[in-house]
């Protein structure tokens, strides 16, 4: 499975993650945040920055992940549509990524 991450030139050279608790982490959990298409890398990035610097290089990150048919089954299985529109749902959606 290949997946994109868009980030500056200078955190490009590694993969690095934030322990900071998110949607589908838990606090203290390392979890780098990629997309399943360039396109939707980038929207990810003009929603999470304050703005895009035209005189900074961005770099995306093809990444590649061994995933088994079961590790996928075991996300598209929970009603995850549902959970999104909810913030009260975020405890639970961490519980599905720190499953998988």
């Amino acid at each position: 499975m290949l997946v994109y991450r868009i980030t500056t030139e200078i955190y490009a050279q590694k993969l690095t993650a934030s322990r900071s608790g998110s949607r589908w982490n838990q606090e203290g959990e390392f979890v780098v945040y990629t997309a399943d298409s360039r396109s939707l890398a980038s929207l990810e990035l003009v929603v999470h920055i304050a703005s895009i610097e035209p005189k900074i290089n961005y770099k995306v990150l093809v990444i590649q992940i061994d995933v088994t048919k079961s590790q996928i089954d075991l996300i598209e299985k929970d009603d995850i549509s549902e959970k999104l529109k909810n913030i009260a749902s975020y405890n639970k959606l961490q519980l599905v990524g720190s499953n998988w």
